[in-house]
């Protein structure tokens, strides 16, 4: 999709590093920089990003959005154990609620906090604050869930506990660096009473 717009293919691992959790055109614009690349403006850049994602969205859903093992059973029996639950992204608001509707995720979530509502992405702590505040939560009674780099940063930033969830072959430097990392959501399964 970026060789479209700028020439210039990302690998995967770039990806994860750059754009994973920072929000797509903060991260790709930060890492065009870093190459070197002339990119479009952002605004240019966004409008054509979009685009192209909503086509890849709407026609290889499949391909490219897959639920971690576990998820939904785990939102499940959370939200059954009476868990609130949040999601903090730096996807905007358009693209998360339609990815999180279409895997069927979204109605275990009593707020989803985008980066349309905030001001500062991941790693600021902002999103992930957010989302507290929208559940009327506390710092010592919340968990973040992440696999991405920038996630975990803004976790630490935020100060507040996170785990690590694997997905493997995507996020493998993430859990060997984290010192909270779980294989998956079916390990915490039986931790929820």
């Amino acid at each position: 999709m970026t060789k479209e717009i700028t020439g210039a293919e990302l690998k995967f691992a770039e990806y994860m590093n750059y754009v994973a959790g920072a929000g797509t055109v903060t991260g790709l614009l930060s890492y065009f920089e870093s190459k070197g690349i002339t990119a479009p403006s952002p605004a240019e850049f966004l409008g054509k990003y979009r685009v192209r994602k909503k086509f890849f969205l709407d026609h290889h859903f499949d391909e490219m959005v897959a639920v971690i093992a576990g998820a939904k059973e785990f939102l499940a029996k959370s939200k059954q154990v009476g868990r609130r639950l949040a999601v903090g992204t730096s996807t905007n608001k358009f693209f998360a609620l339609m990815i999180l509707d279409k895997v069927g995720l979204l109605p275990y979530f009593d707020t989803v906090v985008t980066a349309d509502d905030v001001e500062h992405r991941k790693p600021s702590p902002e999103i992930y604050e957010k989302a507290l505040l929208q559940l009327k939560g506390t710092k010592p009674e919340a968990l973040i869930f992440d696999n991405t780099h920038n996630g975990v940063k803004s976790a630490e930033n935020a100060g507040i506990d996170y785990l690590v969830v694997h997905s493997a072959g995507e996020n493998d430097d993430v859990v060997a660096k984290s010192r909270n990392s779980v294989q998956s959501y079916v390990e915490l399964l039986s931790l929820l009473s």
